[in-house]
């Protein structure tokens, strides 16, 4: 029976100078690959194998590093990946190092890719190619069965790419419910957000996956503690407001009912759900069920916008005729109290 890889390798010759990611091109990681052909030296002068690793963080910048300790310690376990991993644990006080990189002086053998797997390291480098975590490229194939089987063999379930990305996170960005689905109902955390501060949860709903927001909110998986609503988007919105901008409609409808995200919230570009679905919506179909949804469920007709402007008036200016209707049967003015 042919083994499966324990990571996803990938050359670093056939991608360029120095591989899949730009940033291990940068003078931070030429530092860090040096550093591991150093440990390599040093464990030589040691009179022990020559091997040397470090690991990294994603600017390049060595975490820690440890040369092959295989003779020094008379221990065929104390590769330089495995003590670099040891070494780094202890420097940070933690088990899992999420979004870190191993870099060794050569390829790592099967049971250090492993050790690496377990503490959820997002890639291995060494001198000719890469690899990277089984559980985040499962989850950007959608290969359900396989992040299941990483699962299994020991991936921590919000393993960190060098984005910071989750597994579900790549799941819910290629729109892969069954991927989600398994990552989901393990456990997933579903609030963790990446250097662009998109999470799971507030990304499902910005690209309307609707499944997967019911997973997350609803029985069996769904719970009080999740999600957290103070996790806002960079545009300091919620998982709301941009669904109203893209007319998900359905999403939009199952986020009013089952979530208690807060329908009147301002984003930083001072919109509402309700300001954001007229100013960037169509005014068709989809946006007019979506500002009934809204209204519907407690959205006020009468907050402006950063520039005083009122629903009504927006609405009325962008030509919506059968959303105007909506807000003027709501309550909506057409301009503030005292105001023309």
């Amino acid at each position: 029976m042919q083994r499966r890889p324990l990571l996803v390798t990938l050359p670093l010759a056939a991608m360029g100078l120095a591989g899949v990611q730009p940033v291990l091109a940068t003078p931070g990681w030429q530092a860090a690959r040096a550093r591991a052909q150093a440990m390599r030296d040093l464990a030589v002068r040691q009179g022990d194998q020559a091997y040397g690793a470090v690991v990294a963080d994603a600017s390049g910048q060595v975490v820690a590093e440890a040369p092959s300790r295989v003779v020094a310690l008379s221990d065929p376990d104390a590769h330089a990946e495995r003590q670099a991993i040891l070494a780094a644990q202890r420097a940070l006080g933690r088990r899992d190092l999420g979004g870190l990189v191993l870099v060794g002086s050569s390829r790592a053998c099967a049971q250090c890719q492993q050790a690496a797997m377990r503490v959820g390291l997002s890639h291995l480098v060494w001198s000719d190619g890469e690899a990277v975590s089984p559980l985040v490229a499962a989850a950007e194939r959608g290969d359900a069965a396989e992040l299941a089987r990483a699962l299994d063999d020991g991936a921590p379930l919000d393993t960190q790419d060098l984005r910071q990305r989750t597994a579900l996170l790549a799941a819910v960005q290629h729109g892969h419910d069954a991927a989600a689905r398994v990552l989901i109902r393990r456990g997933a955390d579903i609030n963790r957000q990446d250097d662009r501060q998109d999470s799971p949860f507030l990304l499902a709903g910005a690209r309307g996956r609707t499944a997967m927001l019911a997973e997350m909110l609803l029985p069996p998986t769904g719970s009080d503690q999740r999600p957290d609503y103070a996790r806002l988007n960079r545009y300091g919105g919620t998982a709301l407001i941009p669904a109203c901008h893209y007319g998900h409609t359905e999403t939009v409808r199952l986020l009013l009912r089952a979530s208690r995200i807060d329908v009147n919230h301002y984003n930083r570009l001072r919109w509402t759900a309700l300001l954001e679905a007229i100013e960037l919506g169509d005014g068709g179909a989809a946006h007019t069920e979506i500002v009934r949804l809204l209204l519907a469920h407690g959205a006020n007709p009468n907050l402006s916008d950063g520039q005083g402007t009122l629903p009504l008036a927006l609405a009325r200016r962008k030509g919506q005729t059968a959303i105007a209707g909506l807000i003027v049967a709501a309550g909506g003015r057409e301009s503030v109290a005292g105001r023309v």
